[in-house]
């Protein structure tokens, strides 16, 4: 005992400690009996604490009505037997006026020494003089949660839980679950459904596995139908929150429950993260293919659990105790997969938090001015979310917030998230060069004007298209001798293009005829074009011999496990959980909602290569992180650095835009980037109050989603209050506190 367990109570001596707190222990090698707890022991308190360790500070028992100690005295005797042992701070009497009484007599009677008792007042005293209670200054209040509480210290403690979380089991290499998979695994949260919304809304954010909360108390008939409404699962994640920290009854988790949880794991493959006392792990072992835990249930706990069973960060604990087949110090590392994840680095969590104020500020503005009813904004650096949040409503009625959940039409960043990406990978499958002609790849073409058109000048915007064609106003769509709208659907009119608005199936190529018959004007010269786009969204469908929204499913969404983005929203989502757009009293005649809000789009029945992808921002963000890391999300390449960098650069002299890629005007007006923006960005801005924009040299992802043309799209307040690029500008100006380098300098994390 000397020189192991004395030895920090010595050295805190001798640092100058200025109080201790003695326990409720029974420690025979004092020489005391059972019944006396070192609270009430003048050889632990006295002999030992004061006057062989030489500690002058204040001496406080632990609580004094805890069963452990008084059960054994009557009130008013225990405090006078604690002061007797050497305390000076009695803590939780069980009666206070009748301690103050049994204590005065026991002064009087001579029990208590009262020249001993003045000194322990003196010391109280001193103490508080210390402490500066002498002259009580108010506090002040303002900010004070902010002040006591501030961004340092939360991530602080999320790094402290993200180097602690712990996996002991992985067989069959069962975490992490990857973005691929996350559409055959089911999450099941457990607990009493409190205390659950940061561990839900990041399960949601993390890919397409399905959610399910479940009480503890669950009964038979509800276990046995838990899975009735869904697809039978490849994978079972649980999530437990651990119901007490006491080992009593399995740490208060059921043993029906248990049994349960069992009777699945032996048919369906299962992990458990434990959200709780480590001893638990014990309860799961032979049929569990994954164990981990993460020690507590606080929400940043929930968010870390959430992250490493996603792959966002790496496992490195070890686990502290031994939990039943699990040892002391086991535990197994992983290396983070490469998605974003979310927090902030600790070395400048302040600077981040300012940002993410200026952010806020900003805005504000546009929501003060009614330049959009809410949005989304989303900024990464280097592997992290730093800020992510919603703002405002989803329309001026104010009665539907913007969660992380709202779909938002994209507008044209439909051009760049999935035409792009599905042309990058046809060029990497060599099925066409930028110089290629569409008269060579479409012999179809060879007698139109667009014969000699190479892919790069459309692509560039060069060709000399026009920006568009109204075909919404140019047709007679009612012509009652050959109507190409209805109002109700038929074996001839099977395009949806609005609520109760259907249109004839030959709409599309009536539209791509007239495009391949467009006059060219000022080809060479740099003019915007949607129209470019419906002739690679041909090309892909020819090539592919599939839908664009088909292949934008099976070659970009499900491999990254993408949530919300996706063509023809209303066929997966309720209309409540997409923003509206315009109110559209020309053509389709009602508020567009859940429907395309380009009419071109929208007469191709909701799929079309300039527009037609709705998403979230979250995965938007991670179609941004994929060019970002060159490629590569989660544990595969989806595309090749070298096709993105040949995409992402300017390809014609004096023109700025990449292929398909829009880029900032570098010196010029009339930028879409704000004025600090390295020409190595890249990205796109769509007409609905959209953005996304990828710097791969500083490592950042900005996206901005909003529905700035709710009800109409004439005044765009968006764009004169110059909100997306204020934002942006953020990021180049924004410096550490010390005025030193920018913030893209910062160290990459990752394993040790």
């Amino acid at each position: 005992m000397d020189s192991l367990e004395l030895f920090p109570f010595r050295e805190a001596v001798k640092k100058g400690i200025g109080a201790t707190m003695v326990a409720h222990l029974n420690v025979p090698a004092l020489g005391d009996s059972a019944r006396t707890p070192t609270t009430l022991s003048q050889k632990a308190i006295q002999d030992l604490l004061q006057d062989e360790l030489k500690f002058k500070g204040l001496t406080f028992t632990d609580a004094l009505n805890m069963k452990g100690i008084s059960k054994y005295y009557n009130p008013g005797e225990l405090e006078v037997r604690a002061l007797e042992a050497g305390n000076d701070v009695l803590l939780f009497a069980q009666d206070v006026p009748l301690a103050i009484e049994e204590i005065k007599k026991a002064i009087l009677s001579g029990r208590l020494d009262e020249k001993e008792m003045e000194r322990k007042v003196k010391k109280i005293l001193r103490s508080k003089y210390w402490m500066g209670l002498s002259s009580i200054v108010p506090v002040d209040t303002t900010r004070l949660t902010e002040r006591l509480q501030p961004e340092e210290n939360w991530e602080l403690a999320r790094t402290i839980y993200e180097e602690a979380v712990t996996l002991v089991k992985n067989d069959s290499l069962f975490l992490p679950i990857l973005p691929s998979e996350t559409q055959e695994v089911v999450c099941i949260v457990v607990g009493n459904n409190k205390n659950q919304e940061i561990i839900s809304e990041n399960i949601r954010l993390s890919g397409r596995s399905t959610l399910i909360h479940v009480d503890w108390k669950a009964d038979t008939s509800v276990l046995n139908h838990l899975f009735d409404s869904i697809s039978l699962p490849q994978k079972i994640q649980y999530f437990l929150q651990i119901p007490t920290v006491y080992p009593k009854k399995q740490f208060g988790m059921p043993e029906l429950f248990l049994a349960w949880m069992d009777s699945v794991a032996q048919r369906i493959p299962s992990g458990v993260m434990v959200l709780g006392n480590a001893y638990a792990c014990k309860y799961f072992d032979s049929s569990y293919r994954a164990v981990s835990v993460v020690y507590e249930n606080t929400s940043m706990a929930q968010l870390t659990a959430v992250q490493v069973v996603f792959g966002a960060i790496p496992f490195k604990g070890a686990l502290p105790v031994t939990a039943g087949n699990y040892s002391h110090c086991s535990g197994i590392c992983m290396a983070p997969l490469s998605i974003p994840s979310v927090g902030k680095p600790i070395a400048w969590s302040r600077e981040y938090q300012l940002l993410s104020q200026k952010v806020d500020s900003i805005v504000q503005i546009g929501l003060s001015q009614n330049a959009y009813p809410g949005c989304q904004v989303i900024i990464i650096h280097r592997d992290r979310i730093v800020h992510r949040k919603n703002y405002g409503y989803l329309d001026y009625s104010k009665t539907q917030p913007v969660i992380s959940q709202t779909i938002y039409d994209l507008a044209s960043i439909t051009k760049v998230a999935s035409t792009t990406n599905l042309l990058m990978m046809a060029r990497e499958d060599g099925k066409f060069k930028p110089t290629d002609t569409l008269g060579k790849l479409e012999p179809n073409w060879q007698f139109t004007n667009k014969a000699s058109l190479s892919m790069a000048e459309w692509m560039t915007h060069q060709a000399g298209l026009p920006a568009f064609i109204p075909f919404y106003q140019k047709w007679d769509l009612r012509n009652p001798d050959r109507p190409l709208v209805c109002d109700t659907p038929n074996s001839d009119f099977r395009l949806e293009i609005a609520k109760n608005l259907w249109g004839n199936n030959d709409l599309p190529a009536l539209m791509f005829d007239s495009v391949l018959k467009s006059p060219l004007q000022g080809r060479g010269l740099y003019k915007y074009s949607d129209l470019g786009f419906g002739i690679g969204q041909y090309l892909l469908e020819l090539w592919y011999r599939k839908p664009v929204h088909l292949q934008f499913e099976e070659k970009i969404a499900a491999p990254m496990g993408l949530a919300t983005a996706t063509f023809l929203p209303l066929k997966k989502f309720p209309m409540t959980q997409i923003a509206p757009t315009e109110e559209d009293k020309i053509f389709r005649k009602q508020v567009v909602r859940g429907y395309v809000h380009d009419q071109t789009a929208a007469m191709k029945g909701g799929v079309a290569g300039h527009a037609g992808l709705f998403s979230n921002a979250t995965d938007l963000s991670k179609i941004g992180y994929l060019w970002m890391r060159e490629g590569w999300y989660g544990d595969e390449a989806l595309l090749s650095d070298r096709v993105i960098s040949s995409f992402s650069q300017p390809y014609f002299p004096g023109n700025r835009r990449g292929l398909c890629f829009d880029k900032p005007a570098v010196g010029q007006s009339g930028s879409p980037c704000s004025k600090s923006t390295p020409p190595s960005t890249f990205g796109h801005t769509g007409f609905t109050g959209t953005c996304i924009w990828v710097d791969p040299e500083n490592e950042w992802v900005f996206v901005f989603l909003s529905n700035r043309v709710h009800p109409f799209a004439e005044v765009n307040k968006l764009a004169s209050l110059n909100i997306r690029t204020l934002i942006q500008e953020e990021l180049y100006q924004f410096k550490t506190e010390d005025g030193g380098e920018k913030m893209g300098k910062l160290p990459k994390e990752g394993l040790d």
